[in-house]
């Protein structure tokens, strides 16, 4: 005997994605899990505070790491690096904001004009010696 392939119906209407032809269940199983898997799927950007969200959850390990990528449909070593990311981070969280310190002009001319008058000086010595000691030395 020929067994009678199995067809998804809707009533009395069937499924036939192949335009007439009867297909059985196992095909169409087969049809839709392969379509599934070669789907191309765009990559997603998750927004910081997602991240943030996801990451704290992960650091008070009230649930796993599996159980956290079913909720929120993220790999767990996506969750990890998450994780691992904002622990290293937390300290930014705490550092000072503001101006950094502000640059004193004055000081800084002044160190300016000091370098300009130790290059001369170098220079001075530098010609002093060879002329006296008729060897040249080091060569700044």
């Amino acid at each position: 005997k020929r067994r009678r392939a199995k067809t998804l119906s809707t009533g009395n209407a069937k499924l036939d994605p192949r335009g007439g032809r009867k297909i059985s269940y196992q095909q169409l199983r087969w049809i839709d899990l392969r379509e599934r898997r070669f789907k191309m799927t765009k990559r997603k950007n998750h927004s910081p505070d997602f991240k943030a969200k996801v990451a704290l959850e992960a650091i008070r390990e009230e649930m796993t790491m599996a159980e956290l990528s079913k909720k929120y449909g993220v790999h767990p070593t996506q969750i990890g690096t998450w994780k691992r990311a904002a622990i290293e981070n937390m300290a930014t969280a705490f550092a000072k904001r503001g101006h950094p310190e502000r640059v004193d002009e004055a000081q800084i001319e002044k160190l300016h004009s000091k370098i300009g008058q130790l290059v001369v000086e170098r220079d001075f010595l530098a010609n002093a010696s060879v002329q006296l000691l008729g060897t040249r030395g080091r060569k700044w």
